[in-house]
């Protein structure tokens, strides 16, 4: 989308990601909710159609991140109680497994083949080696989504800070003369 790079040191442990996902993540719900009332005044110099733009990227982002977990879990509470599975054994019910099936197969290609082009792109392919791991991370950002919200609702103008300066292998920049 931008053709620029950032080099803003990433955390390297999750006592120190957790906090930052969280914060990004309240900061979209918070920007949902700036959104949606038309009488903030930056709301009102939005379009019908920026703001569904903002709704369908931030609200969509959210929405799935909290409803990640549900991929996973609904098939194994089927398999785990056999009686539900047959009470809903109907055609309908087939259809909507099927639709369900390929909107995960949809989302993990997309985060596969994001991934695979932004490592092209950085000349780091053999990082690839990683994207098994994809499924952990993306719980870990269920995770974060759902303590964002929390965190939204006690103390909604509370704000979580990273520390920055602890990683060995920075990437930024030689300052430029």
């Amino acid at each position: 989308m931008i053709a620029s790079r950032t080099y803003e040191e990433a955390p390297v442990r999750l006592a120190q990601w957790l906090p930052q996902r969280r914060r990004w993540l309240k900061g979209w719900m918070q920007t949902v909710l700036v959104t949606l009332d038309r009488r903030e005044r930056s709301s009102r110099h939005l379009s019908w159609g920026g703001a569904l733009l903002i709704h369908g990227l931030l609200t969509g982002g959210i929405v799935s991140l909290m409803s990640y977990p549900l991929m996973f879990a609904w098939p194994l509470l089927l398999y785990a109680m056999p009686g539900l599975w047959q009470a809903l054994d109907t055609p309908a019910f087939d259809v909507l497994i099927a639709i369900s099936l390929f909107n995960v197969g949809a989302f993990v290609m997309a985060a596969l083949v994001s991934a695979i082009r932004g490592l092209s792109r950085i000349r780091r392919r053999r990082l690839a080696l990683l994207l098994p791991s994809l499924p952990v991370y993306y719980l870990l950002m269920s995770f974060a989504t759902w303590q964002a919200l929390g965190q939204l609702l006690r103390a909604p103008s509370t704000w979580e800070k990273t520390v920055h300066g602890i990683s060995k292998d920075r990437r930024t920049p030689a300052a430029s003369v």
